[in-house]
């Protein structure tokens, strides 16, 4: 049997919610860093298109490229997933990661084969579109 004392148990408690809100606080902070980015790409380049990513309830999809080069995404939290893509105007080559909420499904062989797709797009100055995540 264990044989704390009560300043260890509260020390060992402090510590675990220590680590927790660290952990936390440098989530957030790397979201709100990657939000600026993509503002000020916005504020930069008015023109851009949004792509928005619409998550589903198990599956998820990123952009992570455009015509090989990162984007400039933006998140509206960082419990929902949900954000969206700012990319110039013309003809790009987007690089999709697939996601699902589920590990086991993410190391599947079958699966792990579909998960980096891509797919050719056309974007209009200044319009807005969707794109959402459904592999079989």
């Amino acid at each position: 049997m264990w044989d704390f004392t009560l300043d260890e148990l509260l020390l060992g408690v402090l510590g675990a919610v220590l680590v927790m809100a660290i952990v936390v606080a440098v989530c957030w902070l790397l979201l709100k860093s990657g939000n600026r980015s993509a503002a000020k790409f916005k504020s930069e380049n008015p023109d851009t298109a949004t792509i928005w990513i619409a998550q589903r309830k198990f599956w998820g999809v990123k952009i992570q490229k455009a015509d090989g080069n990162r984007v400039k995404s933006f998140q509206n939290g960082m419990t929902d997933g949900s954000g969206g893509t700012y990319i110039l105007p013309g003809e790009h080559v987007l690089t999709l990661k697939h996601i699902h909420a589920d590990p086991a499904v993410n190391k599947k062989p079958e699966y792990k084969k579909q998960r980096i797709s891509t797919m050719k797009v056309s974007l209009v100055r200044g319009k807005e579109y969707t794109l959402a995540s459904y592999l079989s």
